[in-house]
């Protein structure tokens, strides 16, 4: 993906352009929940998150990801979980700062 249309991203696209990115920065994660459905059923069910596990740190990855989402604006949300349970956090990609701190 050399030019990113980030008002239109769809949804697998974003999946492609933010698994890459993790992976070539070394992190383990992987994408569950609605985001695989939409995926899978070509939104025919549309989700507008994608779910992460990740092992890594909130750090980490927001560190990994800011070289490709900073300052960008896409209609989706990224939520990273942390083993099963807990909420390592999340980035909003609306607005003018989705990897504010």
């Amino acid at each position: 993906m050399d030019k990113v249309d980030w008002k239109n991203i769809g949804i697998k696209e974003l999946a492609i352009l933010v698994s890459g990115q993790l992976k070539k920065s070394g992190i383990d994660a992987v994408l569950v929940g609605g985001a695989c459905v939409s995926i899978y059923s070509n939104n025919k069910y549309e989700s507008m998150d994608l779910d992460y596990i990740s092992p890594a740190s909130l750090k980490d990855i927001r560190k990994a990801l800011a070289a490709i989402l900073q300052g960008k604006t896409a209609r989706f949300t990224l939520n990273f979980l942390r083993g099963l349970s807990l909420w390592a956090g999340n980035f909003r990609l609306k607005g003018s700062t989705p990897l504010k701190h």
